[in-house]
């Protein structure tokens, strides 16, 4: 007889086939971990580009009176850097080189030519000239600290400065020396001939050299039935007035062609295809002579600046330029500074922190950054794979952070041997945890470098510019539309130029998602024209084909005016076109499927209105 146990054993069979089902739903479940952290860390990386592009939006409305005239798109043509209207803003790849000898240019590094790093040439960055101080590093200057330093040093990317726009004065159409003395009453004046293409300044007769700077438009012929608007800037070396100049009262000069693309000394009247400038649209303005390489301040003429370091982006003016006062196209005013430089790389972060005026705790002189996982020298990678060396080290930057005094342009770093120049002190002037990215400033390092126990430390009250690189290839990039826009006839527009056409206004790539406001007129049927002023519209992101087959981007003009004003309204003519838009793009990189190899560009962008509170 069988006996059957009713606590008979589980198989072997059953075990595994259990084990299974027990691995296959771990599996399911752990297989969740990852998208939800992936999940996580894409929320907290755009938390943290918002937070990045609002801080640089409140500093930029802080500083409402020095924000440029423009922000530029800026590429290598193999002989010059120039604009490249062609390039639109959300181009992230690498320059087109094609055809273009040497690539990349001599001395430039390639990451400095591609995907934000494309947008980076500012035009026309204004401050008057700030009160003297004296300082550790050079004597008593007016010291200014440009708003996105640190700066491209290169001898084709030249820091150029120009006070503001002198008065023209209108000759008659038949005219002597006379005539012109007659409107030439001060050295802020000159006077212009459209007829021949000359330009008539006068300068009192002295022993100094002066450099002018001209802005103009001039016709150039593309066909027998087409010409085209061509924009034009070009610096002006007046030397001192010899016997003839004292005895006429005036210098008179032929107006040159851009250089490049011309050859240096070539006249714009002598260009192929040369028409004639184009009336009103020349602005003159006295340029300031640049010392950094040598030289010392004058004792009569304030157009003087030494670019004093161009890491920190700290320029030096002629103390004698402040309280100075000069005569303008605007009135009497303030001598004021605009200044076009070259941004050295986006992906610089650049970040305003003040630190405590009152020392309670070593914590108190602590700077806490936005993003974590700073990248440092001999443990972080560049993109190609490289060691990572510093900020910039091509550009002297052989360090992680640097923070720069705001109010005296020095400069502080990690490292001992470079913290100021001249001194030798035992420690650094800051330590840095990269992971947190957190900033600790040393309290006690002013009383080493002065051997004084009661010095105050040179962090408290003050504010810095900390910049720093992190992790991921973060960019914080600012871009602006063009304060005047100047028109033209479809052929060739350019950053700063705009057609009219069938309804819709035209403009360049590079201005595509820009704000402008717009003064135009319009007509109903058997009504007189209706002039509207300062109505602003954003420039689409879609492109269309204008004249000649030229990529644009647009307003549709015409459609929004007979939405507002009737299905038969017609808009008549622009007056003038006007940038109000400033905005912040950052940009970021995350890890790929895999984890090593990075993903693509994510960008958060924010956008206001603003203009220049001096305008």
């Amino acid at each position: 007889m069988r006996h059957v146990r009713g606590d008979a054993g589980i198989s072997l069979v059953e075990v595994l086939v259990t084990i299974v089902i027990f691995l296959v739903g771990i599996v399911a479940v752990i297989r969740m971990f990852p998208s939800g952290f992936l999940s996580l860390k894409h929320s907290e990386s755009y938390t943290l580009a918002n937070r990045l592009a609002q801080a640089e939006l409140e500093r930029l409305q802080g500083r409402a009176a020095n924000i440029p005239s423009g922000i530029l798109s800026w590429a290598w043509d193999g002989a010059a850097f120039n604009i490249a209207s062609l390039i639109s803003p959300d181009d992230m790849g690498e320059q087109d080189h094609t055809g273009i000898t040497p690539w990349p240019p001599p001395g430039i590094k390639l990451n400095y030519l591609t995907d934000v790093n494309k947008f980076r040439r500012i035009e026309g960055e204004r401050t008057t000239i700030p009160a003297p101080i004296q300082t550790t590093r050079w004597d008593v200057a007016s010291v200014y600290v440009v708003g996105f330093s640190p700066m491209m040093w290169h001898v084709l990317n030249p820091v150029r400065v120009y006070g503001g726009p002198m008065r023209r004065r209108w000759l008659p159409r038949v005219y002597d020396d006379a005539a012109i003395l007659a409107r030439l009453r001060t050295a802020a004046d000159y006077a212009i001939d459209y007829d021949d293409g000359k330009l008539y300044l006068k300068v009192f007769p002295g022993n100094n050299t002066r450099m002018y700077w001209l802005s103009y438009s001039y016709w150039e012929g593309v066909s027998t039935t087409e010409m085209s608007l061509k924009p034009a800037k070009v610096s002006i070396l007046v030397g001192p007035a010899d016997d003839t100049v004292k005895a006429r009262g005036f210098f008179e000069i032929d107006i040159p062609a851009p250089n490049p693309p011309f050859p240096d000394g070539t006249l714009v009247k002598s260009v192929s295809g040369f028409e004639s400038i184009d009336n009103g649209s020349d602005t003159l303005a006295r340029q300031f002579r640049d010392l950094t390489f040598g030289g010392r301040w004058s004792n009569d003429d304030p157009y003087e600046f030494k670019v004093v370091d161009r890491l920190a982006g700290t320029l030096g003016f002629n103390p004698i330029g402040y309280g100075y006062e000069e005569y303008t196209a605007r009135g009497k005013e303030a001598l004021t500074a605009n200044v076009d430089y070259t941004v050295l790389d986006w992906h610089i972060i650049r970040e305003e922190r003040r630190v405590s005026d009152i020392i309670n705790s070593p914590t108190d002189l602590d700077a806490k950054l936005t993003l974590r996982f700073i990248k440092e020298s001999g443990q972080s990678q560049e993109p190609d794979g490289s060691n990572y060396a510093g900020l910039a080290p091509d550009s002297g930057l052989r360090f992680d952070v640097m923070a720069v005094d705001l109010d005296a342009g020095e400069w502080y770093t990690t490292r001992a041997d470079s913290v100021v120049p001249g001194t030798n002190p035992q420690r650094p002037a800051m330590e840095v945890d990269y992971k947190e990215g957190i900033i600790h400033f040393d309290p006690g390092f002013w009383k080493i470098k002065t051997a004084d126990p009661g010095a105050r430390s040179p962090f408290q009250g003050k504010t810095f510019k900390i910049y720093y690189r992190a992790e991921g290839e973060w960019a914080v990039q600012t871009y602006k539309s063009y304060d005047i826009f100047r028109r033209t006839y479809g052929v060739g527009v350019n950053n700063f130029q705009y057609y009219f056409q069938d309804g819709l206004v035209h403009f360049a790539p590079c201005n595509a998602g820009t704000s402008v406001a717009l003064d135009y007129a319009y007509m109903l049927p058997k009504q007189p024209e209706v002039f509207i002023s300062g109505q602003v519209y954003e420039i689409s992101k879609d492109n269309v084909f204008g004249t000649g087959g030229n990529q644009t981007f647009y307003i549709d003009l015409g459609d929004k005016v007979r939405q507002l004003y009737g299905p038969t309204a017609a808009v008549t003519r622009i007056s003038r076109i006007y940038g109000v838009s400033v905005g912040v793009r950052v940009v970021w990189r995350e890890s790929g499927r895999l984890g090593f190899a990075p993903g693509g560009w994510r960008k958060v962008e924010l956008q206001t209105y603003l203009t220049r509170s001096t305008d």
